[in-house]
């Protein structure tokens, strides 16, 4: 991650511009579409769901909330017959390496998979040689400058619009060694 300054959408910590928006989406075509939001149980994600439908409302959208369980939401969004419009997706990092979160989640490859968790059933062509040249090398600090410029190519393509970073809390016993130990084991 490489911080973009002046970010060229906007002041990031500034209020939205609902105004410019709703002459966006009006310039669009797409006014009084409707749109459903998707989101599962887990909270505090049905408020999230339905914060996104009422901003897709002032935008000038219809919209709707669909909440599943969340046992059953990842493998139902992730069908193409679903065909889920926008939601809420999560993702926990399984290693540390970016390629732990291009691969499953925008990735060409990611769509043999069904369900997959490339849930714009989208590949982008940036992206999918970006990795054929990155995931080999072992150390991702040593091109770092390159997985940078993925993650760019990612915000410009606009297909997933990532809006921040849940943070949890993981209780251990003193006896255990918490600095080879991760909170999924």
């Amino acid at each position: 991650y490489v911080k973009i300054d002046p970010c060229p959408y906007g002041d990031p910590n500034g209020p939205g511009d609902i105004a410019k928006t709703k002459q966006l989406v009006q310039k669009s075509g797409y006014a009084g579409m409707s749109v459903t939001v998707w989101g599962n149980t887990k909270d505090p994600r049905p408020a999230i769901v339905d914060y996104y439908r009422d901003l897709l409302d002032q935008i000038g959208f219809k919209a709707k909330t669909k909440v599943l369980d969340q046992q059953v939401y990842y493998g139902t969004i992730g069908l193409r017959k679903t065909h889920a419009q926008t939601g809420f997706t999560a993702w926990y990092q399984d290693f540390p390496h970016p390629a732990d979160f291009f691969q499953p989640n925008l990735s060409k490859k990611a769509l043999a998979s069904s369900p997959t968790f490339n849930f714009q059933f989208k590949s982008n062509p940036v992206v999918d040689r970006g990795l054929a040249k990155l995931t080999p090398e072992i150390d991702p600090a040593t091109v770092a400058s390159e997985w940078a410029k993925l993650d760019r190519a990612v915000v410009e393509d606009a297909n997933v619009a990532v809006y921040g970073n849940e943070l949890s809390t993981t209780f251990m016993s003193e006896r255990m060694d918490f600095h080879d130990c991760s909170g999924v084991h």
